[in-house]
Order: C-alpha cells, then structure tokens, then sequence
C-alpha cells in the first residue's frame, strides 16, 4: 500500500500548489516554501528525501514533510476563504 499512500500524497500536494498559484498567492509563501512548491511542480516523480536533497539548502524527508503540511494548511486556509467569498 506504500506506493499509494504516496501517489495520493503527492496528487494532493500538487493539488494544493496549484490553487494556491491559480489564487495568485504563491509569493505569500516564505522563500524555502516556495522553492519547495516549484521544485515539487517540475520533478513530480520524486521522494520527499529527493526533494530535500535539491533544496538549496538541503533537508531530510521530515523536514521536507513538514513543509508540505505547512504548504497544504496554507492551500486550505485559501479553500476557506473562496469559499466564504
């Protein structure tokens, strides 16, 4: 079951990368979050652990983990507001 926990990971950050740029808020993230959302963007196939180690200043799978839960609070939060608008 691995390899599909993963893929729906990773369709839900890219999910979640997307609406946050079609919402036009991909600069309200930090710089390193960012780098991160573009990187996951142009190498989907990747591991978290080989994500990390593209970043500019590399970091562990957990570290890049967390990121994305930052990333996907963000992408909610954005949910939330579309829809109360």
């Amino acid at each position: 079951s691995f390899p599909t926990r993963r893929s729906s990971d990773l369709i839900r950050q890219i999910q979640d990368i997307q609406w946050i740029t079609q919402c036009g808020q991909l600069e309200a993230l930090s710089p390193e979050l960012q780098e991160l959302a573009e990187l996951r963007l142009e190498n989907p196939e990747l591991s978290l652990k080989e994500l990390g180690e593209l970043l500019s200043e590399p970091i562990g799978r957990s570290g890049v983990n967390h990121r994305f839960q930052k990333i996907a609070a963000f992408a909610e939060e954005l949910r939330k507001r579309a829809a109360d608008a």
